[in-house]
């Protein structure tokens, strides 16, 4: 996967990689964010976005992809970036799907079975 010109370890049709991002997802997703003021919210959920790039891509990730640890917006772009390349990485698998499907009609349309 490539993020920012950078290439990670993480291949979303790889059961493995793909489990682990759900289980990061989850965990960014039920992050504790609560607070009495804003930055104690704020610092919850950047430290919630490293360790969800941490678990998916590997330790020193989130490093790599946040120019800015302690700004929510840099942190949130971070994120926006990787939900982007995972919905580029479901349109090329199922642009594969199609064109295979294509092919496999192109040879069997027509045929009688008996």
């Amino acid at each position: 996967m490539q993020l920012k010109g950078m290439e990670f370890d993480f291949d979303f049709s790889d059961t493995e990689d793909l489990q682990r991002f759900e289980k990061a997802h989850e965990a960014l997703l039920n992050a504790d964010t609560t607070g009495k003021k804003a930055s104690e919210v704020a610092r919850k959920q950047c430290a919630a976005a490293k360790t969800f790039f941490d678990t998916v891509l590997g330790v020193g990730a989130y490093e790599k992809l946040v120019d800015k640890p302690t700004s929510t917006l840099s942190n949130n772009n971070a994120i926006w970036d990787f939900v982007e390349a995972y919905q580029q990485a479901v349109d090329e698998a199922e642009k594969q799907q199609r064109q295979r499907l294509d092919k496999f009609k192109k040879y069997t349309a027509g045929r009688r079975r008996t």
